[in-house]
């Protein structure tokens, strides 16, 4: 199951990215000034990044979504068990979240001493960039894949 989860989020998340990188040419074509040179590589890390840490919340999800009424366990057993794989499941999606926080933190501060005067530039593609892939994000885990 989790295989099979994992390829449908990348199907996802590479058209989406596609869609990124439609913007990234209007963008390049139209308004040049406001791209950072390296805010190509920074979709790739996204891109990397994503799925990446989605694989590590997945195992849970996919777990939970494998469970299978036990017939020698009673109801409660069995909600238990659930309960013990959403809180398994939040947990590695907090791990992800607080891990993809600290990289993107630290090559930000990288970025900011190797090259301070394109700053701007790259904060605000960096930005731009991790608000539409969280908001993919929010959205593929609050919709299921096995749809």
């Amino acid at each position: 199951m989790f295989k099979t989860l994992y390829i449908k989020y990348i199907k996802r998340l590479l058209l989406f990215t596609t869609a990124v990188l439609a913007v990234f040419i209007l963008f390049h074509y139209c308004w040049d000034f406001l791209l950072s040179p390296f805010c190509l590589h920074l979709i790739v890390l996204f891109l990397l990044i994503m799925a990446g840490t989605h694989a590590l919340v997945l195992h849970t999800d996919a777990r939970r979504l494998e469970y299978t009424r036990d017939a020698e366990k009673d109801a409660d057993a069995m909600k238990k068990d659930l309960m013990d794989m959403e809180k398994q499941f939040i947990r590695r999606y907090l791990v992800a979240t607080t891990v993809k926080w600290f990289l993107f933190l630290g090559l930000l501060v990288v970025y900011a001493v190797v090259r301070p005067s394109d700053m701007l530039r790259f904060g605000m593609n960096f930005m731009a960039l991790y608000v539409a892939y969280s908001v993919f994000e929010v959205l593929v885990l609050k919709k299921p894949l096995l749809k």
